[in-house]
């Protein structure tokens, strides 16, 4: 299965550069608690049982306008074989993720897209913040920008010195009695 993904899962547009996830990563992400195995599924070949198209959606609480959404699902991990993506395979195995997700009371899902959707409710874009330039931009996960030297560009992303930093109260490892307070200053971003 890792290898399937590993081979068909996230990808530039010339196929480069691909999300690579160890065992334990992609356990990490599939399953966490109270996650359904009926929302990870696979489409498999009749003739030789070789992988062609796998989906994941794992029940999430979000919180939306400051407001808990209890019934949502989260939908990730969406990888077509490459030799069947102009034939609608993805297309397929989303309306029965969401035909899965509706039997198991999940109205409204989420999920991440590279590409534009059309009319959707809610956008958010990522960013990045790149460390080892020269190797990111040698790699092609990203390019110099036009009129950009590799010089201006690590300039650019450099980090703060340690000096600038200033530093409030004491640095420790995080605990398990620290959970809730963390988890409340991650919601205010």
């Amino acid at each position: 299965m890792i290898e399937f993904y590993e081979k068909n899962y996230v990808e530039d547009q010339v196929g480069n550069f691909r999300l690579k996830y160890s065992k334990e990563k992609f356990r990490w992400g599939a399953a966490p608690p109270g996650h359904i195995k009926d929302l990870h599924f696979m489409v498999r070949s009749s003739k030789n049982q070789k992988i062609l198209a796998s989906i994941i959606g794992c029940p999430k609480k979000q919180i939306i306008c400051g407001k808990p959404v209890n019934k949502m699902c989260e939908v990730n991990f969406l990888a077509v074989h490459s030799s069947l993506r102009d034939k609608r395979m993805a297309q397929t195995i989303i309306q029965e993720m969401m035909r899965r997700k509706r039997l198991h009371g999940l109205m409204q899902a989420h999920y991440t897209s590279g590409h534009t959707m059309p009319t959707p409710f809610a956008t958010s874009h990522n960013m990045n913040r790149l460390i080892n330039v020269d190797k990111l931009v040698k790699i092609q996960y990203c390019q110099l920008p036009p009129g950009m030297t590799m010089k201006e560009l690590t300039r650019k992303c450099r980090l703060p010195e340690k000096k600038a930093i200033k530093i409030v109260g004491n640095i420790r490892e995080m605990q398990k009695k620290d959970v809730a307070e963390v988890l409340k200053l991650h919601m205010k971003q």
